[in-house]
């Protein structure tokens, strides 16, 4: 690079790094910073380059709070969930992976009268939609334990969800759960006894309406 271009690229820097301090931690934290995070995980889940986008993510969140002192939100991480959370991630979700947008984990905590799995979701993960299908009882309960996340009947707004939230899915209902684009996810699944049960699943949610969520 020659010099009056060296020289170019530097004020371009430095004009950009003052526009950056002009801009609040209120400002980044309300619309860039979310912004920016649901770009990147589209992105990611379009291409499925997991490693590539968490290195650019990590160097987005270091620039940002170089220029502005604003850290980012909040997250929970698989890491989080092995070290503090109240079961591991456990194994890799490889049985199911296709039915899953993002990498999951499942673990089984009992398989004896009542089936009870721990799903582990990284950040940006979501299963399809899927259906528990049965004549009689049947359907799920979700208890989550760590992280933040959405889940979302058929033709109705998503629902967040924070550790301590149960949700009651009814049989033959068409849902969705997952994490947020932000956060690890972690939930305790709990299969209800029922007549004829199985899962029927479909298609994966749509990218533009996963972005679209806070």
């Amino acid at each position: 690079m020659c010099c009056a271009t060296w020289e170019a690229q530097e004020k371009r820097t430095e004009v950009l790094e003052k526009l950056w301090r002009t801009v609040t931690p209120e400002i980044v934290r309300d619309f860039i910073y979310p912004y920016l995070l649901r770009f990147c995980f589209t992105v990611k889940n379009a291409a499925s380059d997991v490693d590539a986008c968490r290195a650019w993510l990590y160097s987005l969140e270091t620039h940002m709070e170089k220029i502005t002192g604003y850290h980012g939100p909040e997250k929970t991480s698989i890491a989080d969930l092995d070290s503090k959370g109240p079961f591991p991630a456990g194994s890799a979700n490889s049985a199911y992976a296709r039915y899953f947008d993002g990498l999951s984990y499942l673990t089984p905590v009992s398989t004896s009268q009542v089936g009870v799995y721990v799903v582990s979701f990284e950040p940006g993960c979501r299963n399809h939609w899927h259906t528990h299908k049965a004549t009689a009882g049947g359907g799920q309960i979700l208890v989550v334990t760590a992280g933040r996340g959405y889940y979302q009947e058929w033709g109705k707004q998503a629902q967040e969800l924070h550790p301590g939230d149960v949700v009651h899915i009814p049989p033959n209902v068409k849902h969705w759960h997952g994490a947020a684009c932000d956060s690890a996810f972690q939930h305790l699944a709990l299969e209800v006894p029922g007549k004829d049960t199985t899962t029927v699943w479909e298609e994966p949610v749509e990218s533009a309406d996963y972005a679209k969520l806070p």
